[in-house]
């Protein structure tokens, strides 16, 4: 992984946890930990989903279709379950619960919209590779 692409999936988030910081002083911290827990959930899984379907599609010719249906899996795992799993164990959300999930929901949109362009910036199909039909 070079260091753009890490940076690239890690901006979504930076920007989740910058747009916290306002939401969080106007609404109540609730809201800036609940974008820290759904940023420590979803880049993570962001970061192992993207690494796991290179090393895929590197190793066979429907590795990257098979390492985004797998990556689709594990990301709402540890995103929504790993969510679940924090929302019910600690009583600090209990106030927050819409804007918990949206918190939830928002980073793992924006983790997923990052990892997806940068797989398709590198498939031959979506990289603008050269040869083909012009």
């Amino acid at each position: 992984m070079t260091g753009r692409q890490a940076a690239a999936l890690a901006l979504p988030g930076v920007l989740v946890l910058l747009l916290a910081l306002p939401v969080g002083l106007a609404a109540g911290p609730v809201h800036a930990a609940a974008a820290a827990v759904a940023v420590g959930l979803t880049v993570p899984a962001a970061f192992g989903t993207f690494g796991m379907t290179r090393w895929l599609a590197a190793r066979h010719p429907l590795g990257g279709v098979v390492g985004m249906f797998a990556g689709t899996a594990l990301r709402i795992g540890v995103a929504f379950g790993g969510g679940a799993a924090v929302f019910l164990l600690t009583p600090a959300f209990r106030d927050a619960v819409l804007g918990y999930w949206l918190w939830v929901l928002f980073a793992y949109l924006a983790s997923l919209v990052a990892e997806t362009a940068l797989l398709v910036r590198l498939s031959p199909v979506g990289g603008g590779a050269a040869g083909g039909k012009g």
